[in-house]
């Protein structure tokens, strides 16, 4: 089975770092994944290189240690 490289990217004004990801691509499932980040003018983008089978895949957001979850806004919703 041949890999892919996706960027799953979070961008949001007055957002701090940690940003974590979780999905259905992580072994075990779900498992929070602390984002990279770089500062730009004040804001932070953060990212996180992965490797995945091709498919689709559902994913979300973590700010913080916390249980605050969130959905990426700017993109599309499964239905």
């Amino acid at each position: 089975m041949s890999l892919h490289l996706v960027t799953i990217s979070y961008l949001q004004r007055g957002a701090k770092p940690p940003i974590f990801v979780a999905g259905n691509f992580t072994t075990p499932g779900w498992q929070a994944l602390e984002l990279d980040y770089v500062e730009m003018k004040g804001d932070f983008e953060f990212f996180k290189d992965l490797y995945v089978p091709p498919g689709k895949y559902q994913y979300k957001f973590r700010k913080g240690h916390g249980n605050w979850w969130m959905c990426d806004e700017s993109q599309p919703k499964g239905q």
